[in-house]
């Protein structure tokens, strides 16, 4: 009688575990596995971890740490492919080395002269827009496990963006002002843009939220022009190369 009852109990456990394991895989078909749209505010942090290492080892200090803001929509436009618009405000928040060189009445300032300087702290805001291809590769595994919300996973993704200065730079310190240089006034300008190979993860961690890091290499350039006198400046910088690392937090609408 107990041979029987055993029998019997073992292979009711086992058509239940393989019904299941095949109503879990007949809702998750390969070809209904994709990732999805959305939309949602970010705040981003980035830096540039050689220009850091440069700076700490030299002795003229000066550190950047762009802070973004903004709205973005991600996109689907294939299985595992996304196209994110994005646009918002950047503070890059810094600080550098301000000099007072040495003047007389008859040479002027002298620029080989140092007589003193102080650390000047700053927030520089800019409008940025940018566009984002972005492969989630891995997604369909992690998806079939119930860990694809948001397309959270590994990416490969090509940000580009364009950022232009707005007319505000906020001091906590004042700059020691060299009158015959000054070319910073109402009729600069300036526009920055980048684009960035990345490679980097994405984790939810609530129905709302998730956490992204990345890293890859900036490949960026920027335009300047001002008046200088009675004279129009401009100048485009050579593309520069530079490794990046990246953090984000992002907000989702529902």
């Amino acid at each position: 009688m107990n041979k029987y009852f055993l029998t019997l109990l073992f292979s009711s456990i086992t058509l239940s575990l393989f019904s299941q394991k095949e109503v879990y895989f007949s809702n998750l078909k390969p070809d209904s596995i994709k990732v999805k749209s959305f939309k949602g505010l970010e705040i981003q942090l980035s830096t540039e971890p050689l220009s850091l290492l440069q700076n700490l080892s030299s002795s003229v200090q000066s550190y950047s740490f762009p802070l973004y803001l903004g709205y973005f929509s991600e996109n689907k436009i294939a299985p595992s492919w996304t196209l994110t618009y994005r646009g918002g405000i950047q503070n890059n928040i810094g600080c550098y080395q301000d000099y007072r060189y040495h003047f007389d009445s008859i040479n002027g300032y002298n620029m080989n002269q140092i007589e003193d300087y102080k650390m000047v702290y700053y927030n520089r805001l800019a409008v940025s827009v940018g566009i984002e291809p972005r492969w989630h590769f891995g997604f369909k595994d992690r998806a079939e496990v119930g860990k694809g919300n948001f397309n959270s996973g590994w990416f490969v993704s090509i940000p580009f963006q364009i950022s232009m200065p707005l007319p505000i730079n906020l001091h906590t310190t004042t700059v020691n002002v060299i009158p015959a240089a000054g070319i910073w006034g109402k009729d600069y300008f300036s526009l920055y843009g980048s684009l960035s190979p990345t490679v980097g993860f994405r984790k939810t961690i609530s129905t709302n939220w998730f956490l992204e890091g990345s890293a890859g290499l900036n490949l960026s350039t920027y335009y300047f022009s001002y008046s200088y006198y009675s004279q129009n400046v401009s100048y485009l910088q050579r593309l520069l190369l530079s490794p990046e690392i990246k953090i984000k937090a992002a907000y989702i609408f529902k």
